[in-house]
This record gives structure tokens, sequence and C-alpha cells, in this order.
């Protein structure tokens, strides 16, 4: 079933970001309630979040674009230190500014790591094995994603949140010092040139193919989605079912769970199609969504969890296959892959523009069924365009 052989030069790749998805996991679904300790609004911390997907938006393209001329595993390295000195800034945060700059810096770093290590797993894989190689990558990427904040929910909540702000620190720094021994470049070194900071030039690109415009969709509507989990679900699991830190890890474990399943909905994208997988992947994404509004218990929430967890494996699996694919066609893997993050969080931008407003004068719930409506609207877009390419 799964008869496919994984080159030896992928196992660091895949280790170094799954271990520092772990770490990030840790305090991620943290962060919303431990910056509003400092902001006291909705607004503001909503505003304050949208400087992460600005960041991808700004910095993506030109990182796909400058891994694909020095190679990924420098990128990857820089991005691990980025992200060492975002957390820094959160352990001293006393006011708003060190957050501002550690949100930034925690875009360029996860760009760096995760989008730039999937893009050197890519390299090494074969046309018709690509999506069971990224679900490998994706599924031992999301272990972390799922251990991270239950281990991190449970320092919280028997210690205080800078505690786990401190550990991650720390984890970081034997991070580095992991790559800096075992993760040699051998990719010859170029000179970057300023095409590589004109990000207009592969956004065009990018949108010139039909299938990717498709994508484009998709992506800012999924990813349009993070204030809404990212910011909101901690609250709502905080302030609204009145539990604590623990039950916020438990709901991200859930969120999470069946992406550690990827390499089979990888396989699957492989057999069935990578279209195919991706619509059924993102209509269920939104109807999980319009679940979570309606949630009005902890067990529903999490079983809602649990739907769109699965409903997000299909979709995450097939997307990166689709365009690892047309990536390795047009030969520029990094610039497909750092464009469509680009745009993709175009969507998150302009969420966590709206979404603080939303919850705050309609609530948390009316913004989780609007997520999963727009999402369930724009998938019926995508699809029209992908049966024209198909026609």
């Amino acid at each position: 079933m799964f008869n496919i052989r994984f080159p030896r030069k992928m196992i660091l790749p895949t280790v170094l970001s799954s271990l520092y998805q772990f770490i990030i996991f840790m305090f991620l679904p943290l962060l919303s309630p431990f910056i509003k300790t400092i902001l006291k609004d909705e607004v503001m911390l909503s505003l304050i979040f949208s400087l992460f997907p600005l960041s991808i938006i700004i910095f993506t393209p030109i990182i796909g674009h400058v891994s694909d001329m020095i190679g990924r595993k420098r990128v990857i390295f820089f991005g691990i230190l980025c992200q060492i000195f975002a957390v820094f800034l959160y352990i001293i945060a006393e006011n708003v500014w060190p957050i501002i700059i550690a949100r930034l810096l925690d875009g360029i770093a996860l760009t760096s790591v995760v989008i730039m290590g999937l893009a050197k797993v890519e390299d090494l894989a074969e046309n018709r094995s690509r999506g069971l190689v990224a679900g490998f990558f994706l599924s031992l990427l999301n272990l972390g994603a799922i251990a991270g904040p239950v281990a991190g929910g449970y320092i919280a909540e028997r210690f205080n949140v800078r505690i786990v702000f401190l550990i991650a620190f720390n984890c970081l720094l034997m991070l580095l010092l992991m790559a800096l021994i075992f993760y040699r470049s051998n990719h010859p070194k170029q000179k970057i040139s300023r095409d590589a900071f004109s990000f207009i030039n592969d956004i065009k690109q990018f949108l010139s193919i039909r299938e990717l415009q498709g994508m484009a969709i998709l992506g800012i509507i999924t990813h349009a989605t993070q204030p809404a989990i990212r910011v909101f679900l901690p609250l709502l699991i905080i302030e609204r079912f009145g539990l604590s830190y623990e039950h916020v890890g438990i709901a991200f474990f859930c969120f999470a769970l069946f992406m550690m399943f990827e390499f089979f909905t990888g396989w699957l994208a492989d057999s069935l199609g990578r279209i195919k997988i991706i619509i059924f992947g993102t209509f269920g994404i939104g109807v999980g969504f319009c679940l979570i509004g309606f949630s009005s218990s902890w067990a529903s929430l999490i079983w809602s969890l649990l739907f769109v967890s699965f409903a997000n494996s299909l979709w995450n699996s097939g997307a990166w296959a689709l365009m690892s694919d047309i990536g390795e066609e047009h030969k520029k893997q990094g610039s497909v892959m750092g464009s469509y993050m680009s745009i993709a969080e175009i969507g998150a931008l302009l969420s966590y523009f709206t979404s603080g407003f939303i919850a705050k004068f309609f609530g948390v719930s009316y913004l989780m069924i609007c997520n999963g409506l727009l999402i369930i609207f724009g998938s019926a877009i995508a699809l029209l365009l992908f049966k024209k390419v198909h026609q």
C-alpha cells in the first residue's frame, strides 16, 4: 500500500521541523490569554495577532526565492534564530512593543523552518509519490502540534505561562545546536539577486496558472480561520465554558489529531486525485466550523474539533502535493510555496482585522459560523475553477 522509499536526506529536515512544531505549539495556544493580560481588549488583541500573517505576506515569497538560490538548509538555520529571539521577547514583555516584534518574527520563523523544510523534502520526492511523502512529513510535523499544546497547558496550569516560554527558549537553543552539528548544506552558494526581493513577480506567475488560482482562493478562506482558532477558541474555553489551560491544550490536541495521519490522506491524494481530496477537505472544514459555532457543551465542541481535524488533513496533504507537482514542473518549488503562503495569509490578515469586532459585538459562536459559511462558499468557487482546467 505504501511501497515507497524515503531518501535519508529527508530525515533531518523532517525531524527539525517536527521538533520546532512541538516547541512553538507549547506556547501558541496560550498566546491569546497571555497577551490579553497585557492589552485587556479583544479588538487590540486581534490586531496584534494580525502582524503574524502580515509578516508572512511580506517575507514568505522572498524567503522562498532566496531558498531556491542559497539552499533550504541555510534558511532553516535563520528561521530557528528568528524564533529564539521572538520567544525571548515574549519572556521579557511587559508592554505591547516586544510582542509586536515577536509576532513579526514568528511569521518569518514559521516560513523558514516549516515551509522550507517541506520544500526540502518535496525536492527529494518522486512525482508519483509526492502526496504520500508530503503526508508523512506533515504527519510527523503534526505530532508536535498534538503533543505541544498538552505539554504547554499542563506546565502553565502547574506553574505559569512565562515558564512555558522559558522552556521553549531553551529547547530552541538545543534545536539550533542540533541543526548546526548534524545539518550541513551542500547547496552551491549563489549571490542573492535583487529579483529575490521582487515578490510581486512571483505572485503574478503563481496566479497565471488556473489551478493555482483555485488554490489561492482556498488558501485565503482557510487561513481566514486563524483568529477563530488561535485567538478566540482559547478565550471561548476559558471565559465561556469556565475551563482551564489544560482544557485549551486538549482542544488543540483534538484540532490537530487527524493531521497525524496525513501519510494516509497523502496516499489518498496520490490514488484518487489531488483536487477531489482538496475539495472534500475544504467543504468538510466549512461544515465543521459551523458545528463549532453551534456547540453548547464541552463534549460537542470536542467532537466538532475532531471533525475539522479530519477535514483539515484531507485539505492539507492534497494542497501541498498539488502545489509541489506544479512547482517541480516549473523548477520553482520554493517560489510556488512561498507565493502561496503569502497569498493565503491575506485571508488571515483581513480576518484578524474583522474577527475582533465580530467576536466583541456578536460573540465567538457567530464568528465560528461565519468562518464555516465563508469556506463552503469559497470551496464552491474554487471547484468551478478546477473544473475549467480539466474540461
